[in-house]
């Protein structure tokens, strides 16, 4: 689960970061192979196409349809930086449990 869900309501960061992709990638490694890739693509690229798809299905598809975040994007065309902050609904509604935080 993305590290922002477990800062206050008013904390914002970019909706995607690598680490997050990975663990995605990991869990559905089958996914690189369903990525449409053309002759010149490198698994780089491909995973950027990925990195892409999580990002919309999971925080603009989701997320922020349901209200859950509030999505802010600066920039223009491809190079724009989507930044997100989890909102009140989504802690009335959702709990969630640091695993660094566990106490062994």
């Amino acid at each position: 689960m993305p590290k922002i869900f477990f800062k206050p309501n008013d904390f914002r960061r970019l909706s995607l970061l690598p680490g997050e992709v990975r663990k995605y990638i990991t869990a559905f490694p089958m996914l690189l192979n369903d990525i449409q890739s053309y002759k010149d693509d490198s698994i780089e690229d491909i995973k950027n196409r990925v990195e892409r798809c999580y990002s919309l299905r999971t925080f603009d598809r989701f997320m922020g349809i349901f209200g859950f975040i509030k999505i802010e994007k600066e920039g223009r065309s491809y190079d724009v930086a989507e930044f997100v902050t989890k909102t009140k609904l989504f802690d009335k509604l959702i709990t969630c449990k640091n695993p660094s935080a566990r106490k062994p």
